[in-house]
C-alpha cells in the first residue's frame, strides 16, 4: 500500500497541473507540474521554456493557492506545499476535492482535460 501511495503522490506531482503563466502579451498560457516542466514530465525544467497554448487569456480565471503579477504574465499556482493533497501519509481528500474543483473550472476554458 505504501508504493501505492507513493506512485499516486508521483503521478499527481508529474501528471496533474501545479500551476499555470498567463502570458498577457502574446496571448497564451503554459500549464506547468511541481517540477516547473511540461505536464507528464518528471525531469526539472524551466517555464520559460514551454510553449504556449493560445487563448482568450481575459477569459482565465486568475485565482489559486497563490498568484504572483508580473509584467507581462502572471504565474497562477494552484496548490503549495502545505495543501498538497499528498502531503501526508494518506492522501488528503478534502483537499484533494478543492483541487479537482477548481481544475475542471479552469479545464473549460481552454477546452482541455486536466
Amino acid at each position: 500500500m505504501e508504493d501505492y501511495m507513493k506512485k499516486a503522490a508521483t503521478a499527481f506531482l508529474v501528471g496533474r497541473p501545479y500551476g499555470m503563466r498567463v502570458d498577457f502579451k502574446r496571448k497564451g498560457y503554459v500549464l506547468f507540474n511541481h517540477r516547473m516542466n511540461i505536464l507528464g514530465n518528471e525531469k526539472p525544467g524551466e517555464v520559460d521554456s514551454l510553449p504556449l497554448e493560445g487563448v482568450e487569456v481575459e477569459r482565465i480565471p486568475l485565482n489559486g493557492g497563490r498568484v504572483e503579477r508580473y509584467g507581462d504574465f502572471t504565474d497562477v499556482f494552484f496548490y503549495s506545499t502545505r495543501t498538497d493533497p499528498y502531503m501526508g501519509i494518506a492522501p488528503d481528500f478534502s483537499k484533494l476535492k478543492a483541487y479537482n474543483r477548481y481544475m475542471y473550472a479552469l479545464s473549460l476554458v481552454p477546452g482541455r482535460d486536466l
